[in-house]
């Protein structure tokens, strides 16, 4: 039993590395983007990169 909490916290970091990963290629990708932004009154969302703004502040 130990050695499966010891599996699952294991994989439990390595996600969270990934995760952490991934949102830093996501900013990345967002900050170098040529915005087409699509939306309503209270929220707008680039076609291209997916970066949501809200015009309601």
């Amino acid at each position: 039993m130990s050695n499966k909490a010891s599996q699952i916290i294991s994989e439990i970091k390595e996600l969270k590395a990934k995760i952490e990963s991934l949102k830093a290629e996501l900013a990345d990708l967002q900050a170098s983007c040529n915005h087409t932004y699509t939306g309503d009154v209270l929220m707008k969302t680039c076609t291209r990169c997916l970066k949501s703004e809200s015009r309601y502040y």
